[in-house]
C-alpha cells in the first residue's frame, strides 16, 4: 500500500518537500508494529505530526488507525511543518 501523493506536484519532491524515504518507511514499519503491540482496545482519538514533509507518515498512520478494531471511527489527525508547501 502506497498514500496519495497526488497533492505534492512531483517536481517539488526533494527540492520543496521532504521525499519519502528509507528513513519514512522504517518509521512507518515502527508504527505499525507498535500499533499491533501496544493499542489493542485503546481508543485513538487525536495524532499529531510535526514537520509532516509529504504527509506520508499521517496518512500510513490513518490507514494503520482506521483498521483497528478499537477504533470505530477514525482518528483527527493534525499534520503540520514550517514549509507552506508542505
Amino acid at each position: 500500500w502506497q498514500p496519495d501523493l497526488s497533492h505534492v506536484a512531483r517536481d517539488e519532491l526533494n527540492v520543496v518537500v521532504y521525499e519519502p524515504a528509507e528513513d519514512t518507511y522504517l518509521l512507518c514499519d515502527a508504527l505499525s508494529a507498535e500499533a499491533r503491540a501496544h493499542l489493542g482496545a485503546r481508543r485513538v482519538e487525536l495524532c499529531v505530526e510535526v514537520g509532516t514533509g509529504s504527509g506520508y507518515v499521517s496518512a500510513h498512520l490513518a490507514r494503520v488507525l482506521q483498521r483497528s478494531p478499537s477504533s470505530p471511527s477514525p482518528p483527527t489527525l493534525v499534520a503540520t511543518d514550517v514549509n507552506a508547501r508542505a
